[in-house]
């Protein structure tokens, strides 16, 4: 069985979720976790992530969520990022299979400098939010998320 690494640099080119709509709403047990879910698909916005993305322009109520084609070895990058994230992997079903907390912002985009790089996870999925909460969502490894239409 063939074994797919895909390391996602979150990094050079701003993702424009800021100007796009949510997708979705998080949802654990039947609770809103967080309203307004971005979807970061595409090759580019896969690529581009949360990058320059000011910590003033991504939300407390905000997350970006990485989709890819299929499963497979995923490992994220902080480059060229400006607040610390935490990183929660999902399976095809939206079960959780990894969480990686505060992961450090990197704001240089200079190749030479040391940026954080999260383990490796096996996932379809990927959610990021902001580390710095007001609020705790207190998920935990094995759960299982689900995702409503995001409404207004």
């Amino acid at each position: 069985m063939k074994k797919n690494t895909i390391i996602i640099f979150i990094s050079f080119s701003l993702m424009a979720f800021n100007k796009k709509s949510p997708r979705y709403t998080l949802i654990k047990q039947g609770k809103v976790v967080i309203e307004k879910v971005y979807l970061a698909k595409t090759q580019q916005e896969i690529i581009s992530g949360l990058s320059n993305i000011r910590d003033d322009e991504f939300t407390n109520t905000m997350a970006l969520l990485f989709e890819f084609p299929e499963e497979a070895q995923l490992q994220f990058w902080m480059y060229n990022t400006f607040f610390d994230l935490d990183l929660i992997i999902l399976d095809k079903d939206l079960n959780i299979v990894g969480i990686e907390k505060k992961m450090k912002a990197n704001p240089s985009i200079n190749k030479q400098d040391n940026f954080y790089t999260s383990q490796k996870y096996r996932g379809k999925y990927a959610l990021e939010i902001k580390s710095k909460r007001k609020k705790n969502i207190d998920l935990k490894l094995g759960e299982k998320l689900s995702l409503r239409n995001y409404e207004k």
